[in-house]
């Protein structure tokens, strides 16, 4: 269901660009030099699990959320034959509520909590067919991600975990880019984010038990970027 929610969206977005492309009578020459860029868009946060005492595991399912940030960087401009290279430093914040918590099989009453993530990350990012009025590129990024899980709990225990913790963050995009005006593109991507060994402590409550968890994320974004 969240895959196919991820292109339901991703299918939207390149829609829209596919005739904002065909209305788009000459392309802007916008490669080269510092770059600032704002984002936003749909994040699905995969499922995860974690233990509490007894031993016991607790399997948590996410709604799907948002996704917001902004970036600076540095468009090289065509470097390789095939295309264009640009660097940025990008800030982001995603937050999704908890759809359910369960216990095996058996789905516990009155699930709460909700899981936020705020990353800093590097990335790169290749950019195919530079005199195309739609240009498709791939990119990569790490960094560090703060991730929270925030109120997890159930009716009958309302604070099950209330922890945070940070680690390293990666993350792999693929999308599109189309030139608006002069100095200002509009781009649309599908792109994956991942941390591992988020270590965090369930409450007293549930024996206060030190757990591990990872955080996956899909997005499908859109954004603008303005060359300065």
């Amino acid at each position: 269901m969240k895959f196919r929610s991820v292109e339901i969206c991703m299918g939207g977005l390149v829609a829209g660009m596919l005739m904002l492309g065909t209305t788009t009578s000459a392309q802007a020459d916008n490669h080269g030099g510092w770059t600032f860029g704002v984002l936003g868009g749909v994040g699905f946060a995969d499922d995860h699990s974690f233990d509490i005492a007894g031993p016991a595991t607790i399997n948590t399912e996410l709604d799907s959320g948002f996704v917001v940030g902004g970036a600076i960087g540095y468009d090289y401009g065509q470097v390789w034959e095939l295309g264009n290279v640009r660097a940025e430093l990008e800030v982001t914040h995603r937050s999704n509520d908890v759809s359910s918590h369960s216990l095996g099989a058996v789905s516990l009453a009155g699930p709460t909590g909700k899981v936020r993530a705020t990353t800093i990350m590097a990335n790169a990012i290749h950019e195919f067919l530079p005199k195309s009025s739609i240009r498709p590129y791939i990119g990569a990024g790490i960094g560090y991600a703060a991730v929270d899980f925030e109120n997890y709990g159930v009716a009958a225990i309302p604070a099950v975990m209330n922890d945070d913790d940070g680690g390293f963050a990666y993350q792999f995009m693929a999308g599109a880019t189309i030139d608006v005006v002069e100095k200002v593109e509009l781009y649309a991507e599908y792109r994956f984010l991942g941390v591992s060994g988020i270590d965090v402590v369930t409450s007293a409550a549930t024996g206060g038990n030190a757990t591990s968890t990872d955080y996956d994320s899909h997005a499908v974004i859109g954004g603008l970027r303005f060359s300065l």
